[in-house]
C-alpha cells in the first residue's frame, strides 16, 4: 500500500465519511454540524448546514443522504431537492440514545448502531422504506461501524468497548442470531469503522492505532500507520472504487490510499430494491 495521501486538513471533528458514483466525497464534520462536499476535481462546499452533530453519513442509490445525526438523537434524510426531514428518531417508544454508523442491507432497510448511554446498552436497529423502526440487538458493548460481507450473510460490527469485531447472521426475517467475536484486538482504544475490499479483506478503523487489517480467517494481516492515530471512520471511493478513504480525529484530515484490490460495493438503499 502506498503512502497515505492528504485529502482535506482543516476539519474540526471529521467522523463520517461517503463517496457517490461521480466520485465526490462527503464528510461529516461533527464539531461544527456540517456535511461537507468535496468533488472529483477537488472543489470543496458546504453540502448540508445546521444538521446538528453528525455522526456517519449514507448515500443511496437515487443520490439522497442518510445522516445519522448523534447530537439530536436523529437519523436524517437530505434531498438535494426537497432538503432535509427527520427519517426516525425511535423505535416503538424507545428513543435513539446516540445513533452512531449506518449500512444498508440487501433487502433495502437502512441498518444503523446505536451507542447507548448511562445504563442503556448499544444497539442495532433496521428502517425500512416506509421509516419504520425495528429494534434487532440490544445488549451490544458501545457499538460503532458496520458492515454486511459480500455473500450477504453476516453482519459485522464494531463493539467499541470490548476492543474487538463481533459478527451475527443475518436470518430470513432481517433478524441477527449467532453471535461470534470474530477478532478481538489487545491494543488500540477500540475500532469505530469497517470495511471490506473485494478479496474478503477487512480494513478496521481504530482509536489509538490507525487501520487494521483482518483476514477472512479474523487473523490480524497489517496495521497501518496514519500522521494521526484515531481513525473514525472508512469508505472506498474513486472511478475504479479502489482508493480507500480514512477521516482521522487528532489531525482533523481526511488520507487516501490507493489500493490493488477495489472495495465491495454497498448495497443500494430503501428506495432502491
Amino acid at each position: 500500500m502506498d503512502a497515505p495521501e492528504l485529502v482535506i486538513d482543516d476539519l474540526k471533528f471529521p467522523t463520517g465519511i461517503a463517496s457517490d458514483e461521480e466520485e465526490n466525497l462527503f464528510v461529516a464534520d461533527a464539531a461544527n454540524g456540517s456535511v461537507q462536499k468535496l468533488d472529483r476535481d477537488g472543489r470543496r462546499s458546504t453540502y448540508i448546514e445546521a444538521c446538528g452533530k453528525p455522526s456517519a453519513l449514507a448515500i443511496d442509490d437515487s443520490g439522497d443522504m442518510f445522516v445519522a445525526d448523534a447530537g439530536r438523537k436523529h437519523i436524517l434524510l437530505f434531498s438535494p431537492d426537497e432538503g432535509t426531514e427527520v427519517y426516525a428518531n425511535q423505535c416503538k417508544g424507545r428513543r435513539f440514545a446516540g445513533p452512531r454508523c449506518m449500512y444498508f442491507s440487501p433487502t433495502g432497510e437502512l441498518l444503523f448502531s446505536d451507542a447507548g448511554a448511562g445504563e442503556v446498552p448499544g444497539a442495532i436497529y433496521s428502517i425500512d422504506l416506509n421509516g419504520e423502526t425495528n429494534l434487532l440487538i440490544a445488549d451490544l458493548a458501545g457499538p460503532a461501524g458496520l458492515t454486511i460481507a459480500e455473500d450477504a450473510v453476516g453482519l459485522y460490527i464494531c463493539e467499541s468497548r470490548s476492543n474487538s469485531v463481533v459478527t451475527y447472521e443475518l436470518d430470513e426475517e432481517g433478524g441477527l442470531v449467532n453471535r461470534e467475536v470474530f477478532v478481538e484486538f489487545d491494543n488500540g482504544e477500540g475500532p469505530q469503522s469497517l470495511v471490506f475490499d473485494a478479496e474478503g479483506m477487512l480494513y478496521v478503523g481504530r482509536r489509538g492505532q490507525g487501520i487494521t487489517t483482518v483476514d477472512p480467517d479474523g487473523k490480524v494481516v497489517d496495521e497501518i500507520a496514519l500522521p494521526g492515530p484515531n481513525v473514525t471512520s472508512l469508505c472506498f471511493g474513486g472511478i475504479d472504487y479502489d482508493q480507500l478513504y480514512a477521516a482521522e480525529e487528532e489531525t482533523g484530515a481526511i488520507y487516501r490510499f490507493n489500493l490493488e484490490h477495489p472495495g465491495q460495493r454497498p448495497f443500494a438503499g430503501p428506495r432502491s430494491v
